[in-house]
C-alpha cells in the first residue's frame, strides 16, 4: 500500500459531460442530467498532488493530498454458511462464518436498492479487526492483488473500533467484502464496472446507492450542504473522522444509509487494468475535502496498491 490537501472551488456538478474515452470505456453519461468530473478539492496539506485527469464523465479531483504507504490484501466470494466459526493456526480459504474464518460483523447491516443491497456505513476498525484475526489467506487473491502478502493497515491497531478503517489498499477492501459475504461495490448485475459505467446509475452499485437512481448529485440532495456530512466545511477547525453510521444529517438517500460523502473516500471495484499501479476509483470525498469533491459524479482515480490515512470502503452485495 501507499498514500497524498488544498483545491479550488467549482459549480455545482449537476451537468453532464462526455466520458473520456482514454480511461476505461468511452461511453457518454446520458441516464442523468449530470455528468462526472476531476475532483479539485482540499484533501490534507502535506505532499503529493491529485492525479487529475482530463474532463469526462466523471469531475475528477485534482487536489494535494499526503504521500501513500505500502501494504498487502486478498480476495472477493461468497456469502458464508453457518458452523465452527472458531479461527486456529489454519489460514482461512472462505468467508467469514464457516469453519476456520471466524464470526461474521456484527456491524454488518445492508441497506436494500431494488437490484442490490450496500452497506449502511463505511467498515469500521472493529469489523476489519475480525477479519484480520480470521488470518485470511493472501494466496486466496486473484491475479489482481497477488503482490499483496498482508491484509494489516499500514498503520494498526487503532485505538478507536467505531472509527472507519482506513490505511487500507483496493486489494485489502476487496478482501474484507469477500471473506464478509459481500463484494467490493461494482457493476449492479456482477463484476466490475469500467469508468464510462461507474457514473451511470442503471450499472454502478455505489452510484446507483449515491444518487439515489441517479435523480441528485449529492445522497443528501440537489444542492451541496456544508452542515450535512463530515466533510472540511462541516468544521474547519477540527477535520476529524466521526464513528461509522452516527452522523444523523448525512443519513441519506436512505433512511440507515450513512456518509456516502465525506468521512473518507470510499474504494470501488473501478479499475483501469490489473497491475499494482493501475487506478481505481474513490468516491464521495473524505473529511479534508470541499466542494468540489463531494457530489456522487466526482472521478479520483488512485493506483491500487495506495493507502491513505483517510480512504477506507464499503461493501455491496453480490
Amino acid at each position: 500500500m501507499l498514500a497524498a490537501g488544498l483545491g479550488c472551488t467549482m459549480p455545482n456538478p449537476w451537468f453532464q459531460v462526455n466520458e473520456d474515452a482514454s480511461t476505461s470505456g468511452s461511453a457518454s453519461d446520458t441516464s442523468t442530467s449530470a455528468g462526472a468530473s476531476e475532483a479539485s478539492s482540499a484533501d490534507p496539506p502535506g505532499s503529493g498532488s491529485e492525479d487529475g485527469g482530463s474532463s469526462s464523465a466523471a469531475i475528477a479531483s485534482s487536489s494535494s493530498e499526503p504521500a501513500p504507504g505500502t501494504t498487502s490484501t486478498s480476495d472477493p466470494g461468497d456469502p458464508g454458511s453457518s458452523g465452527d466459526a472458531s479461527t486456529g493456526d489454519a489460514l482461512c480459504d472462505d468467508l467469514c462464518g464457516t469453519p476456520n474464518c471466524g464470526d461474521c460483523p456484527s456491524d454488518n447491516a445492508m441497506i436494500a436498492f431494488d437490484q442490490f443491497s450496500i452497506h449502511a456505513h463505511e467498515v469500521s476498525n472493529a469489523s476489519y479487526q475480525q477479519f484480520l484475526d480470521a488470518h485470511v489467506d493472501p494466496a486466496s487473491q486473484g491475479l489482481a492483488c497477488l503482490w499483496n502478502d498482508s491484509f494489516e493497515p499500514t498503520t494498526w491497531p487503532v485505538a478507536d473500533g467505531q472509527l472507519p478503517v482506513v490505511n487500507v489498499d483496493w486489494c485489502d477492501a476487496r478482501a474484507y467484502c469477500h471473506w464478509s459475504g459481500h463484494r467490493l461495490c461494482g457493476a449492479i448485475l456482477g463484476g466490475p464496472t469500467t469508468v464510462a459505467q461507474a457514473f451511470k446509475p442503471e450499472f454502478d452499485q455505489w452510484h446507483h446507492a449515491c444518487t439515489k437512481a441517479g435523480t441528485r448529485p449529492f445522497p443528501y440532495g440537489t444542492q451541496y450542504d456544508p452542515s450535512a456530512c463530515n466533510v472540511h466545511d462541516f468544521d474547519p477547525n477540527k477535520d476529524a473522522l466521526v464513528p461509522v453510521g452516527t452522523l444523523s444529517s448525512c443519513e441519506a438517500p436512505l433512511p440507515g444509509l450513512f456518509d456516502l460523502s465525506g468521512n473518507v473516500w470510499e474504494l470501488t471495484d473501478t479499475c483501469t487494468g490489473d497491475g499494482p499501479d493501475d487506478t481505481c476509483l474513490r468516491r464521495g470525498g473524505s473529511l479534508y475535502s470541499l466542494e468540489p469533491d463531494l457530489g456522487c459524479y466526482i472521478k479520483s482515480p488512485k493506483p491500487r496498491k495506495d493507502v491513505y490515512h483517510y480512504v477506507g470502503f464499503r461493501c455491496c452485495s453480490l
